[in-house]
């Protein structure tokens, strides 16, 4: 299968991560699905606490990220980390009714969780996740498992092998590589404004926004990004494209 399998053979000869998201999301929806994510920690990342990729709109992310619904925190992925055969979301909808009833209001509606252990500790997990519910999405879900699993199990592959051959990866901070913050569009906005030269009060003008408003959303940024002032977070948030440079 996987000689004859293009978008699971470009899993195999990614070289980043960021090559790696793109063959997941291309899989993922190969198969039937519109959003994923990935979780992997364990000793293959060379002391990195995590990796985390996906392509879920940034305001699941945001809410997820504010609750401290993410990494080993996220019930699924807890869940997966404890299983060994996929975990069906329809089957658990009853033990977090919360987390299921948010994330069907961010367009996340039903998927499946697959768990890889590898054989010193590591352990990914992957949701595939249907935009929309009902029984022929999960009778499509049920289809998919196998080819779903593979993915899976060639994504941690490729985790190990990207970690290993990438002096950036293996040097980076764990917050740095391991997760990119979200910021909401209108930080994303004020800190472009920002870093145009232009002052809070001169943003605010811009915006039709008070100034109060302004210095919220800078502030809220920069805790997001760690960063000690707003050149700071400028910067910080050129370096991860959450930001065009000017």
């Amino acid at each position: 299968m996987i000689g004859s399998t293009w978008w699971l053979r470009a899993i195999l000869s990614a070289n980043s991560l960021a090559g790696l998201r793109q063959s997941l999301l291309v899989s993922g929806q190969r198969l039937g699905f519109k959003f994923f994510m990935l979780c992997s920690c364990g000793p293959q990342l060379d002391g990195l606490q995590e990796i985390r990729l996906d392509n879920c709109p940034a305001t699941w992310l945001e809410y997820r990220s504010q609750r401290k619904l993410v990494g080993t925190l996220d019930p699924m992925h807890r869940r997966a980390l404890q299983e060994t055969a996929p975990v069906l979301w329809r089957e658990y909808s009853a033990h977090y009714p919360d987390y299921f009833s948010a994330a069907r209001k961010f367009g996340l509606m039903t998927g499946v969780t697959h768990p890889v252990h590898g054989p010193v500790g590591d352990r990914t997990s992957i949701s595939f996740i249907k935009g929309i519910g009902g029984i022929q999405a999960e009778r499509e879900i049920v289809a998919a498992l196998a080819e779903c699993q593979l993915v899976a199990c060639y994504a941690h592959r490729a985790i190990g092998r990207i970690i290993e051959k990438s002096p950036e990866a293996s040097t980076a901070s764990p917050q740095a590589q391991a997760v990119v913050p979200v910021l909401t569009a209108r930080e994303r906005e004020c800190l472009s404004w920002a870093a145009t030269g232009k002052t809070a009060a001169q943003v605010a003008a811009t915006l039709s926004l008070s100034e109060a408003t302004i210095i919220y959303h800078l502030t809220k940024a920069r805790r997001k990004l760690a960063a000690e002032n707003s050149r700071h977070a400028i910067s910080k948030a050129i370096s991860l494209k959450l930001i065009a440079p000017n």
